[in-house]
């Protein structure tokens, strides 16, 4: 009988720290699958945003933002619950300031390492890109106003009547980008490790403390309908990039290196999530609504 005790103690010891794993693995992954479908519903509410007040990158970033809060904390109440052992529980409230400060300062050092060539595009923890209408359809423009409520004959040539390419360019569509941070400890570093290997070949070697990742400096990895080879020096040095189907850069070399080391030096491991999302414009779009949101005061 203590024979038989001893046996099962031996197995559940040797077994319970593999199922606590397997269990947190999978609570992050689903975890990370909530963050993308959020994500989608962020591109949505931004081109919304977008469609309603002429393209304003700060009304499309807002919108993307609170979308994403229940990603980010707390939102079942307005101002927080106080608990009486342990910490209080944020609210909406706190979580919108905390979403607000953490936007604007990633927003600003990712536009800093932009400046000087380590990232390209920006990292922010929640940015969103104008894909359509582009630089190109500039032409188009009155007094920097893209007028779709135009009528026949009109003599700066605005009609739609005869102008599909001016139907093109009042079709809005935006990309939300979030760099979700994933909470679980040793499981978060797992996910993004496994996304790194499915962007560019890569592995993990070394101590699970003291993760190196390596890859082989001759292997060209080229991803699936995108068309973006990523050099196996560069994969070596940063772990790969990621693109859209129709080959526009999505997260850069330099901006997955910046997450992988992000990772490793303070263990907040962020995976990179993107969503895109097209509408009809209902009001004209501006000139100046290109470009990123910048500054954008919380409550304007």
């Amino acid at each position: 009988m203590n024979g038989s005790r001893g046996q099962a103690a031996v197995e559940t010891a040797l077994i319970l720290p593999l199922m606590l794993f397997m269990f947190f693995g999978l609570l992050q992954l689903i975890m990370v699958q909530h963050a993308r479908l959020m994500t989608g519903y962020a591109a949505f509410n931004a081109a919304r945003a977008g469609v309603v007040w002429n393209g304003d990158p700060c009304m499309m970033r807002r919108a993307a933002v609170v979308s994403l809060l229940p990603t980010l904390g707390a939102t079942d109440t307005v101002a927080g619950t106080s608990e009486p052992f342990g910490q209080p529980r944020p609210g909406l409230m706190r979580t919108w300031t905390r979403a607000q400060a953490l936007v604007s300062t990633t927003g600003a050092v990712g536009g800093l390492l932009a400046e000087l060539g380590i990232t390209n595009p920006g990292m922010a923890l929640v940015d969103v890109e104008v894909l359509n209408p582009t630089q190109a359809m500039l032409g188009h423009f009155h007094n920097g106003e893209l007028a779709f409520d135009a009528v026949a004959g009109d003599p700066a040539g605005r009609d739609f009547t005869n102008r599909p390419e001016m139907r093109e360019a009042t079709r809005l569509t935006v990309r939300v980008k979030y760099l979700y941070p994933m909470r679980i400890p040793f499981a978060n570093w797992l996910v993004f490790s496994s996304y790194l290997a499915a962007h560019a070949g890569m592995s993990q070697t070394g101590a699970i403390f003291n993760p190196e990742n390596t890859r082989s400096p001759s292997l060209n990895v080229t991803q699936t309908g995108a068309g973006a080879q990523v050099e196996g020096a560069k994969a070596l040095a940063a772990g790969g990039a990621e693109a859209d189907a129709e080959g526009r850069e999505i997260y850069s070399t330099g901006s997955l290196a910046m997450l992988w080391q992000l990772g490793l030096g303070t263990g907040n491991w962020l995976f990179p999530m993107s969503a895109s999302h097209t509408m009809r414009m209902q009001s004209n779009f501006y000139q100046q609504s290109f470009g990123a949101a910048g500054f954008c005061p919380p409550w304007s």
